[in-house]
């Protein structure tokens, strides 16, 4: 599943509370920019690739290679940044075929007080 908003900042409160960042988010939709890191905690060791699938174009996907070794995978500087304000899908792919993420995230501009996060957080820690 994808969890949330990542390590978005939802508000920063001010006062007696000032230097606390307060974290989640009341909204179902989750928000990254369009060249977005993935932290996939669990299992790799069957996959090799993530394929992001643009939901309004399933033909539009963009494929990251992944690896059992390290938990972070980064945006190419090669591959161009996802469309914005699209909304996109993740599969893994590997061995033992393709596992689809139920949860989808939409691309957004990361500027004044639109929240979103430039990491989307990947539980595979079900053995799924």
């Amino acid at each position: 599943q994808i969890l949330k908003e990542g390590c978005a900042p939802v508000c920063t409160p001010k006062g007696p509370d000032a230097g606390v960042t307060m974290r989640g988010s009341a909204s179902k939709l989750i928000l990254v920019g369009t060249a977005p890191k993935f932290l996939i905690e669990g299992d790799l060791s069957r996959y090799q690739k993530m394929k992001i699938v643009e939901q309004q174009n399933p033909q539009n996907i963009t494929v990251l290679s992944i690896s059992s070794r390290t938990s972070l995978v980064t945006w190419p500087s090669e591959l161009k940044p996802l469309k914005l304000n699209s909304t996109y899908g993740i599969v893994l792919t590997g061995v033992g075929g393709s596992l689809p993420l139920p949860k989808t995230f939409q691309t957004t501009a990361v500027k004044g007080d639109r929240k979103a996060s430039s990491l989307v957080i990947v539980d595979l820690s079900d053995g799924n």
